[in-house]
């Protein structure tokens, strides 16, 4: 739903079921933005997190978001020392999200709403 939500937005979005395709993902492609979990089937969101950010120049910038069910400090705590820019608590407004992401997109010069995004979610 978060996919088809965004697209509606003009984004351009890449999924990932878990960690280990979203770091394959951003290998091969341009990322300029991602979302992600706490909870995924195989790593946390922070270790995604930390894993991107040694990957290249490139992904040491780009903006993360977390968007995850699970609000404790200890998580938000976890996550800005993975690298995390926001982290959002669900359920999440979506109009609060679309701020947030625009916010990210006009601090970081990604385009006009179009930058590619990971949106990695924790398996049902």
């Amino acid at each position: 739903m978060l996919k088809l939500l965004l697209e509606s937005l003009n984004y351009g979005v890449l999924t990932a079921a878990n960690g280990q395709t979203a770091l394959a993902i951003a290998a091969k492609n341009h990322i300029d933005l991602v979302v992600t979990d706490f909870n995924l089937p195989d790593i946390t969101g922070a270790a995604l997190i930390r894993r991107l950010r040694r990957m290249n120049e490139d992904l040491k910038r780009v903006p993360i978001v977390m968007l995850t069910a699970l609000d404790a400090d200890e998580y938000r705590h976890l996550a800005a020392q993975a690298g995390c820019n926001e982290f959002i608590v669900k359920p999440v407004d979506f109009d609060t999200l679309e701020v947030v992401l625009d916010r990210l997109v006009r601090e970081n010069r990604l385009g006009e709403r179009s930058p590619a995004l990971i949106s990695v979610r924790r398996a049902s």
